[in-house]
């Protein structure tokens, strides 16, 4: 072979190595991940997509505040779209501006910020007839709380609150989250507003502040397989005292008279912090995405501690915890449990068959387990007033164990209990 030949094979072979070493030391990686878990709450695998502040890959000792987002009807943790010709046929199908498939990857590798976009997709249901990036849409309403309750559909109740802990925890164990409440928050579209609100409700121990984009006005059932009671999204405010809340609703939603209504009764409820926006959008959907993010980063940047004051209502279970105190309870009717104005030395609590004015179950027992708030081995007096009898119980004494906590039984009826 001639020299120049040689030489000319020999350069093309070190430019090679060259590139390959130079890719080496400048690695690409894509701006989000698509993420399998087995859910425990499900007995089966889920999926998340996450994505990653532009720094993610250089600062290895940094962590990041995370918003999760819930999809709409239409969605799944890889889109968010009502029909799948909308981002086909656009402009031809009536809308005036793209995008209708959610887009986070942006903002995250902007502002420092990690986004995590869930499944509410029902694990139990045969695959619907559309398709879309290999995963199916579902065969039915997504977060099982309209049809929870029907039986010959194989619906069992799914617990869409205990699947986003182990959410939260297997995020926070893979990446570098902030695994802190005041680090974390909930936003969503429609259906998947109306389960932020419920499910940041319930976990008030896990994040500081949610959002809502358009929430859908159904009469949700909420509660283990076949106790599920209706828990309405305009008397979900009950249980949000302690969080920073945002409502989004476009001017185009069919919903709007529904919007408007909850403006008025969580405005007038007492919240944290609660703040509405209208946006400019002919339709349904998350219009004014930025701000929604921009109003979570900048509870993020308040660094809220526990609430010295909070409200719950526990939809239909017989167990449940509200940070660190735990209610255990027995009864024949299924029920919206109620705890108001909750503190270290006194509540509220009541059971009702459905709010805001349903009638208070009279036959049930609830066992409580407070917060390690007290001295330990210090003798308390609890006193209560029963809310049936509209008459003073016996006072009752109770010390508070090694680690600070009060146990003691409560008849029904509810009560206002001080301590």
């Amino acid at each position: 072979m001639p020299l120049s030949n040689l030489l000319s094979c020999k350069s093309f072979t070190i430019l090679l190595i060259l590139l390959s070493l130079l890719a080496c030391e400048t690695p690409k990686t894509e701006p989000y991940q698509d993420i399998a878990f087995y859910s425990d709450a499900f007995g089966t695998e889920r999926n998340y997509r996450i994505y990653l502040p532009g720094d993610y890959a250089e600062q290895a000792d940094k962590q990041y505040p995370v918003v999760y987002y819930f999809h709409g009807y239409g969605g799944r943790y890889k889109w968010d779209a009502y029909d799948l010709e909308d981002d086909v046929e656009y402009p031809a199908n009536g809308r005036l501006e793209p995008p209708f498939v959610m887009e986070w990857k942006k903002y995250a590798r902007e502002n420092n910020l990690i986004i995590v976009t869930w499944d509410g997709y029902e694990p139990n249901l045969s695959p619907g007839k559309k398709e879309r990036e290999g995963i199916p849409y579902g065969n039915a309403l997504p977060y099982d709380y309209v049809r929870a309750h029907e039986t010959e559909r194989e619906h069992w109740g799914w617990d869409f609150s205990a699947h986003f802990r182990e959410l939260v925890k297997h995020v926070d164990q893979n990446f570098r989250s902030i695994p802190d409440r005041s680090k974390r928050a909930i936003t969503g579209l429609s259906m998947g507003g109306l389960t932020s609100y419920y499910v940041a409700g319930q976990n008030k121990d896990l994040v500081a502040s949610v959002s809502a984009f358009d929430p859908a006005a159904n009469l949700p059932y909420f509660g283990p397989k076949g106790r599920q009671v209706v828990f309405p999204i305009l008397e979900m405010h009950r249980s949000l005292k302690g969080l920073a809340v945002r409502l989004t609703k476009t001017d185009g939603d069919w919903l709007k008279y529904n919007n408007w209504h909850m403006t008025q009764l969580f405005g007038s409820a007492d919240l944290s912090h609660f703040e509405t926006h209208t946006a400019d959008y002919p339709n349904h959907w998350a219009a004014d995405t930025e701000q929604q993010l921009d109003f979570h980063r900048n509870e993020f940047a308040k660094t809220p501690a526990l609430p010295a004051k909070w409200n719950h209502v526990n939809p239909g279970f017989d167990n449940f915890e509200v940070f660190g105190n735990t209610f255990e309870i027995k009864r024949e009717t299924p029920a919206l449990t109620l705890i108001e104005n909750a503190s270290a030395n006194k509540l509220k609590i009541l059971s009702r068959t459905f709010i805001p004015d349903g009638p208070i179950v009279l036959e049930e027992s609830i066992a409580v387990s407070t917060a390690g708030s007290y001295a330990p081995g210090e003798t308390y007096l609890l006193r209560s007033f029963n809310l049936s009898t509209h008459a003073f119980e016996a006072d009752n004494l109770v010390a508070a164990d090694k680690e600070g906590k009060l146990d003691f039984a409560l008849s029904g009826g509810g009560h206002w209990l001080g301590i």
